[in-house]
């Protein structure tokens, strides 16, 4: 989910950006206006003591790069660092701020999605443990007090029990395909920074091993960027430094590959796969959120069904009284 150092990275970056790009302060006096901001607050905030670390830092000698790598109060990862290294070698740190800018509001975007997706079925399944709830506290006005004693309060509890096992699991599934369709796509950013990195100069092979941190160097994907930066340091063509797996998204983006090499657009390539990326990861979105909403009554009906049919069901079984 998104992390409290994220929302810390995605304001500061909000902050520097205003004061750069859109009124024009170079990065010293920004970072100094940022570090002075809550002086009359009783406490500073994360982003204002950071500012200050960071601007001390510059005063001393040391590059923004290397400042943000050891920052004690916000932990910027190795993605952002490099983006900003990159701009010390080009001179476009405004940029540079803005596509950061962006990253970080994508990746607020996913996690609103994510939550406001889960509201629904939090509210379904609070119901459905209600329901049980009342079930548990006022069965003796349901059934007969000799019934309940002979079925035993150890095995209603057991069949409760055994209910809200199955919807914790459930629900642990469910949450984890909402996550995963509904949440950063890596790949697509990856395609997006190194599209970026290209178009403002940087090297083939550094833009790719961006992508790579994006995606986890341990990961296939981040392996498989790695191994494609070394082909092609190797000399060897894109079309052919990518080789990839036998899913059916690999294979779209190796033909991609070769049809803009041949069209001899290979700076575009980045950018079209990022969008048709973008386009497949649209339309599985908007199917994940029209499945939620019966998914989740399912799994509560099957966890009611579950409850009844070892509960009530039983109790009203003439193996346990007569009529």
């Amino acid at each position: 989910m998104f992390s409290s150092n994220k929302k810390k990275i995605r304001k500061f970056t909000e902050a520097l950006s205003e004061l750069m790009i859109e009124q024009k302060f170079p990065l010293g006096n920004a970072l100094k206006i940022l570090s002075r901001e809550n002086l009359r607050k009783k406490k500073s905030d994360e982003i204002t003591l950071c500012c200050k670390e960071l601007l001390n830092k510059l005063e001393n000698g040391e590059s923004f790069a290397n400042a943000l790598k050891f920052s004690k109060e916000i932990s910027f990862d190795n993605t952002y660092i490099s983006f900003i290294r990159f701009s010390e070698k080009t001179g476009n740190l405004s940029e540079i701020i803005s596509f950061l800018r962006e990253r970080c509001k994508r990746q607020e975007e996913n996690h609103n999605r994510i939550i406001e997706s889960l509201l629904y079925p939090v509210f379904v399944i609070i119901l459905a443990f209600i329901a049980v709830g009342f079930l548990l506290l006022y069965g003796k006005n349901i059934f007969v007090g000799e019934q309940i004693e002979a079925f035993g309060t150890s095995n209603l509890i057991s069949s409760c029990g055994n209910a809200v096992v199955f919807l914790c699991v459930f629900c642990f599934c469910g949450g984890w395909v909402i996550k995963k369709n509904l949440g950063s796509d890596k790949l697509y950013e990856a395609f997006l920074a190194a599209d970026f990195l290209l178009k403002n100069g940087e090297s083939f092979g550094s833009a790719i091993e961006t992508s790579a941190e994006i995606l986890g160097k341990e990961s296939p994907e981040g392996q498989l960027f790695l191994n494609a930066r070394e082909r092609l340091e190797y000399g060897v063509e894109l079309k052919n430094a990518f080789i990839c797996s036998n899913s059916r998204k690999w294979d779209e983006i190796q033909n991609m590959f070769y049809f803009a090499e041949n069209a001899g657009n290979e700076t575009q390539i980045f950018e079209k796969i990022a969008s048709k990326l973008k386009m497949d990861l649209d339309k599985k979105r908007k199917f994940c959120l029209k499945l939620i909403e019966p998914m989740f009554i399912a799994g509560t009906g099957g966890f009611l069904l579950i409850f009844l049919m070892n509960t009530a069901l039983p109790l009203l079984s003439g193996e346990l009284f007569s009529f």
